[in-house]
């Protein structure tokens, strides 16, 4: 009998546990970042100051909230228990995340790749590929985005055709930049449950697509392609009505009509 009540008590502190780290990880998701950080994350290191799993968290809410500093002391803190290196996938996350924030996105970036390596997690790659890209390493952050394209959630989801195709826009690779910002396009189109607002993605894609094609007309002097860079800016309006980039756009083209 004292055998069961010293199991049911335990398996009851386990719980309890697992619910205080579970309670800090839904707040980060949330985006309570900074109640994360000033509140749920002391609370938590202060209950469970031998678990690297508590610093780890509490970096991270650090990191989010804005504090890069802080959250690099609370990492320190971290690899004083056990491995003076980090060891997970998650870990090494957040290590490439705080070296970034801290001003060397170059070694963020190998850590990065390291971590979706190891984890194949979507945000990982897509955490890659915006550090690699700050490096000014496209070839890693194309590679990156191309990554987080194969992954289930990626699949699903126009940012990483809209990163890849910003990229393509950036080096003038217009013809590979329309592609993926049409692919964008269409997964979100193909996947919208019609349930809430065009994604900002959504919108980005059409005005991306519209500055391509008003490159394009630039080098190859096509009337047609003017046009189709006038009815893609109209599109992205009408996933936001508000949209200021299309708006000009459209006005700079009325204005240079002949």
């Amino acid at each position: 009998m004292k055998r069961r009540i010293l199991l049911l008590t335990l398996l009851c502190g386990f719980t309890f546990a697992q619910e205080e780290f579970s309670q800090l990880e839904d707040m980060l998701a949330r985006g309570l970042y900074n109640s994360a950080a000033l509140v749920a994350g002391p609370a938590l290191v202060e209950a469970y100051p031998e678990d690297r799993r508590a610093f780890e968290l509490y970096a991270r809410a650090l990191l989010l909230s804005g504090d890069a500093e802080a959250a690099a002391d609370a990492y320190g803190a971290m690899l004083q228990l056990g491995e003076p290196e980090p060891v997970t996938a998650s870990e090494k996350h957040l290590a490439g995340l705080i070296m970034a924030g801290r001003g060397d996105p170059a070694a963020a970036a190998e850590l990065l790749e390291a971590a979706f390596r190891e984890s194949g997690e979507y945000r990982y790659a897509m955490d890659w590929g915006r550090i690699a890209w700050e490096a000014a390493d496209f070839s890693a952050a194309e590679a990156a985005y191309l990554e987080a394209t194969a992954t289930e959630r990626g699949s699903r989801e126009p940012w990483p055709q809209l990163d890849l195709g910003r990229l393509y826009l950036f080096s003038d690779r217009l013809q590979e930049a329309a592609e993926a910002f049409e692919q964008a396009i269409s997964i979100y189109e193909a996947f919208d449950t019609g349930s809430n607002l065009p994604s900002p993605a959504y919108v980005e894609a059409f005005f991306r697509l519209g500055q391509v094609r008003e490159r394009q007309y630039a080098l190859e002097n096509d009337p047609a392609l003017l046009q189709q860079a006038a009815d893609n800016y109209r599109n992205a309006l009408i996933g936001d009505p508000n949209y200021g980039p299309a708006q000009a756009a459209l006005e700079r083209l009325a204005d240079s009509a002949p």
